[in-house]
């Protein structure tokens, strides 16, 4: 087959050369196509993250319920007053096994609140570990505290779980808690227990000190607030006798009777008849 007559009936057209219109054309009908390609990929990446974005709210709204997470939006009086610094007061020591000496023995724990978006952080500093947690508003002036250990793992390591009434004028507020003994291995237990709350003020910075000789000196944790108006308070935190607590009113809630065991154990608990 000769050349023109190829050209006039070829094979594979593209094997024949185009005008400079002809690939003209052709490039604006590539670029056209191109065009509506990434347009329908977008279309259905959008269509794809709408359909991800609500099943993540459906999924969210399905945990927020089944859970009653933020069951309660608080007003801010009562934002004021959760936000801040506080003494927590625990006679959880007293149920320590592994101390004989344990009778009476209470700690005092540092508690930085802070709001967050509708629900509450907080760090609290004890006397030999510390715990992190979060609290939630249930209903007006009831509020729900959840914590564990504070650790470097992503493990849950004795969590604890207390209600909080706000609604009093009193200074000492006290708390229920399902809490632990703190103690070594198979001794660590679950027990109900009370526990004091008082708040102290709001604002400012928490320092934990660490490694100096005021540490050793005390053999305890040493938290300062350095409050907004510059001045600093020191707390000393560290397992001390009930009988040392002022005023009485704390004595009271968190004696020996304030704890509960999670199976009857009559030496778990050291009463005063058995001292005598």
């Amino acid at each position: 087959m000769g050349r023109k007559a190829f050209e006039k009936n070829p094979v594979d057209e593209n094997l024949v050369e185009k005008t400079e219109e002809e690939k003209k054309q052709s490039f604006q009908q590539t670029e056209a196509e191109s065009e509506e390609l990434k347009k329908r990929v977008m279309a259905l990446q959008q269509e794809n993250e709408g359909q991800n974005k609500k099943a993540g709210v459906s999924y969210w709204q399905t945990i927020k319920t089944d859970m009653s997470i933020l069951p309660y939006q608080p007003t801010q009086a009562e934002i004021d007053s959760l936000e801040g610094i506080w003494l927590c007061y625990t006679g959880s020591p007293q149920a320590r096994i592994s101390d004989p000496a344990r009778y009476h023995k209470v700690v005092p724990n540092l508690v930085e609140i802070t709001y967050k978006n509708g629900y509450f952080t907080f760090n609290r500093f004890g006397a030999s570990f510390d715990h992190i947690g979060y609290m939630q508003f249930e209903a007006p002036n009831l509020v729900s505290i959840y914590s564990k250990i504070k650790s470097g793992s992503n493990n849950i390591e004795s969590p604890r779980h207390s209600l909080l009434n706000l609604g009093s004028d009193r200074k000492y507020l006290a708390a229920i808690s399902a809490s632990w003994n703190f103690d070594v291995g198979a001794k660590n237990k679950i027990i109900g227990i009370r526990e004091v709350y008082q708040k102290l003020g709001k604002n400012g910075r928490i320092e934990e000190v660490i490694n100096e000789i005021e540490n050793a000196s005390c053999q305890c944790k040493i938290v300062r607030w350095h409050k907004a108006n510059n001045e600093t308070q020191t707390f000393y935190l560290k397992n001390v006798l009930l009988d040392s607590l002022h005023p009485a009113e704390i004595r009271q809630l968190i004696n020996e009777k304030s704890i509960l065991t999670n199976e009857p154990e009559d030496a778990l608990i050291i009463l005063k008849d058995s001292l005598q």
